[in-house]
């Protein structure tokens, strides 16, 4: 492979459906698939590390908020001020975790955990790659990114990300390099190579 953008745009174009190969199709998986993100940019050499966020998805067309990160009354409040539905996956650790790439890069390994066909939110499996604003490196703790984007079936988001303070996740089992993750790893590497060769 060559530089760092090839290799970030390569991962991105072929990880997410590896990943979750391996993972039985569970999309809410952010803590797993960032690790094998990772250790796919460390395998090629590139500096990687995890983010704990807040994360927010709003689609305003179809009066829907996905959000992970918020304390129960801070979902409650937000739901109140909106008089939208929130979606929130309430089992596992209260977050989302993202990685930092190179300095450069943010990479959402699990951007599709949005996905949710019973209120009009069709996400096909992918991973998001935004540049981290300048001013932002070496400290990650203060982070705030919002992106925007679109569905599959053409419905506009706003996307937003913001650090917190929560590591716990580093105890979660999903943050564990096993042996099947190695295996990913390496799966992911092979596909990387085969689309930029």
């Amino acid at each position: 492979m060559t530089g760092p953008e090839t290799i970030v745009a390569a991962f991105a174009s072929v990880a997410r459906p590896v990943m979750l190969a391996y993972l039985g199709g569970d999309r809410r998986t952010c803590i797993a698939s960032t690790r094998m993100a990772i250790e796919t940019m460390r395998a090629l050499g590139l500096e990687a590390e995890a983010v704990p966020v807040q994360f927010v998805v709003r689609c305003k067309a179809l009066n829907f908020a996905y959000i992970s990160g918020f304390s129960h009354k801070a979902r409650q409040r937000m739901a109140r001020q909106t008089g939208k539905p929130i979606l929130t996956r309430g089992d596992g650790w209260n977050g989302h975790l993202i990685a930092a790439v190179a300095g450069r890069w943010l990479i959402d390994s699990s951007i599709d955990q949005i996905h949710s066909p019973d209120h009009g939110l069709v996400v096909e499996p992918c991973a998001l790659v935004m540049p981290i604003p300048e001013g932002k490196v070496p400290s990650l703790k203060r982070l705030h990114v919002e992106a925007r984007g679109e569905t599959d079936n053409g419905q506009r988001l706003e996307i937003s990300y913001r650090s917190i303070e929560n590591h716990t996740y580093r105890d979660a089992e999903a943050w564990e390099f096993c042996a099947g993750m190695k295996w990913v790893v390496a799966a992911i590497l092979d596909a990387m190579t085969r689309k930029v060769n």
